[in-house]
């Protein structure tokens, strides 16, 4: 019979510290930047493709306007929400400013635009839908804010259509006149 080996510090640090290594690694350097600088960002291969199939989610919520630091069911502004504490960009729409106009034509505007979206909100449950990557967001489902992008339809129309539709927004990249 061989005699039991006991286990050194050494014998156990190795390990532990190779683990933290290679998190720490992972943290600085996540694989979706791998995958953008290599050209492969949304492709079939990609590491961050695999963990970019969001599911549709259906809410149904009471929204108020955001007051204050604590944000976790409420409007920021009319383009941008908190569900549950985390913030959602409304990918497919642009609307006035809210935090900084740059005139009280844009703050009216933004006014009006966030009671429609929280009228639209309200009525109904809806499905918050995933958005694909596009030039204006890191590459995937955030924005450089660190933002959700979704798009939010209800019985295939988007709040989008219906904040257009009241001339208080537009669809985002659309040209147009700004807001002042």
């Amino acid at each position: 019979m061989q005699p039991v080996r006991r286990l050194s510090l050494n014998d156990v640090m190795m390990p532990v510290g190779l683990l933290v290594a290679l998190c720490v690694f992972g943290a600085l350097f996540p694989w979706s930047d791998f995958d953008r600088l290599a050209g492969r960002e949304g492709t079939v291969v990609s590491w961050t493709s695999l963990n970019r199939v969001i599911a549709p989610r259906h809410v149904s919520a009471q929204f108020s306007l955001c007051l204050g630091t604590v944000r976790t069911t409420c409007v920021a502004d009319a383009d941008t929400i908190w569900l549950e504490g985390e913030e959602i960009l409304i990918a497919d729409i642009d609307a006035p400013e809210m935090a900084n106009p740059r005139c009280a034509a844009e703050r009216e505007l933004g006014l009006r635009a966030m009671a429609s979206l929280t009228q639209w909100l309200n009525e109904a449950p809806f499905e918050m839908l995933p958005t694909s990557a596009d030039s204006w967001s890191r590459g995937g489902d955030v924005d450089a804010h660190g933002r959700k992008l979704r798009v939010l339809e209800r019985d295939g129309k988007s709040a989008a259509d219906a904040l257009v539709a009241a001339g208080v927004a537009r669809r985002r990249g659309a040209k147009g006149k700004r807001w002042c």
